[in-house]
């Protein structure tokens, strides 16, 4: 999947050479995933941190 630029408000993606438009509801699914696969990973980052005894700042 390879992302194409154009206006900076549309997402166009290239999948298997058709370009496609995700509809809002498929934009606001992704962000939910990306929103909560970014929070899973900042929780691993800072406990990984005090397991080491290293500070996050």
């Amino acid at each position: 999947m390879k992302k194409e630029t154009g206006l900076p408000t549309r997402t166009i993606l290239q999948i298997d050479g058709e370009l496609c438009e995700p509809d809002p509801e498929d934009i606001e699914a992704r962000k939910k995933i990306f929103d909560s696969f970014r929070t899973e990973a900042e929780k691993r980052h800072l406990s990984n941190a005090e397991n080491f005894g290293i500070s996050r700042y």
